[in-house]
């Protein structure tokens, strides 16, 4: 089963990041793209699609660390070291003026 986070940066729909078997990638939202800014420095506007095999750290370090994410995984029966899970349970209370929305999609 693949999942899907929707990004939302300032309130504004600004793409996907969606995670399956081989990976993660990040898709920005073409209409994002004529008047967004950058989610963060590594993932500056573009159609490219943005793939890699581990969790982008980007998004890895919008996680909360320690006692925190101890108490979030117990209380939500996720496995602390399922990290897009996680995040995506945890999305509307991101650090800065992220936010992700969490849907799953079966393949």
């Amino acid at each position: 089963m693949d999942r899907i986070g929707y990004v939302y940066f300032r309130g504004i729909y600004a793409g996907e990041l969606q995670e399956s078997e081989i990976g993660y990638k990040y898709i920005c939202n073409a209409s994002y793209l004529e008047t967004g800014v950058p989610i963060g420095f590594n993932f500056p506007l573009s159609q490219a699609v943005y793939f890699n095999e581990e969790l982008f750290p980007f998004f890895e370090n919008l996680i909360c660390e320690g006692w925190l994410l101890k108490l979030q995984s117990s209380i939500q029966y996720i496995d602390p070291s399922d990290k897009f899970g996680i995040l995506i349970r945890n999305g509307k209370n991101l650090t800065g003026a992220r936010a992700l929305f969490f849907t799953s999609l079966s393949t």
